[in-house]
């Protein structure tokens, strides 16, 4: 049995899909728990807990929306990398930031997730930002909609799980 196989890998794989539905399902849901709850209290003169002029909330509303998008196409494009085996620019240098060290390689695929999740769940936060200070649940929203999808693109799935590993080998053979 190489070093891809067998059954400590098999729990590894399980513990890193409880750690993805950690990360994609528990933070979003809360957050969207906390704005109903929140909701609920607002009366309809209390737009928010610190309420924005309109032309200052869209300024910010732009520029969250605006680091969401780049987010999003920076996670898109690593997990075209990742498919395609080619990495270059700066998601190469972001993945030799995670591979660099001589971990094992599911752990190196854990560390690597964690740091992708985070970009994943940094979308929601901006969404709720949004709700605290304007109590706006369309903008919300759609950023949790945004970071759901995001996870969605980095589910573990076995073949994902390999193609990050081989990445990882030609990387540390360059």
């Amino acid at each position: 049995m190489s070093q891809h196989e067998g059954p400590a890998r098999e729990k590894q794989e399980k513990i890193l899909k409880v750690l993805f539905i950690g990360f994609a399902a528990v933070p979003v849901l809360y957050f969207a728990v906390c704005v109903v709850l929140l909701r609920r209290g607002f009366r309809p003169i209390h737009p928010g807990f610190a309420p924005l002029t309109p032309a200052n909330y869209n300024i910010l509303r732009i520029v969250l929306a605006v680091i969401s998008i780049v987010e999003a196409l920076f996670v898109l494009n690593i997990r075209r990398a990742i498919d395609s085996g080619n990495i270059f620019g700066p998601v190469k240098w972001f993945f030799n930031q995670l591979t660099e060290s001589k971990t094992d390689d599911m752990s190196t695929v854990a560390n690597f997730n964690i740091s992708i999740y985070a970009f994943c769940v940094s979308v929601a936060i901006y969404g709720m930002i949004l709700f605290l200070l304007n109590g706006t649940i369309i903008d919300t929203y759609m950023f949790f909609i945004l970071s759901e999808i995001l996870f969605l693109v980095f589910v573990p799935a076995k073949a994902y799980i390999n193609k990050l590993i081989a990445v990882k080998e030609n990387s540390v053979q360059e």
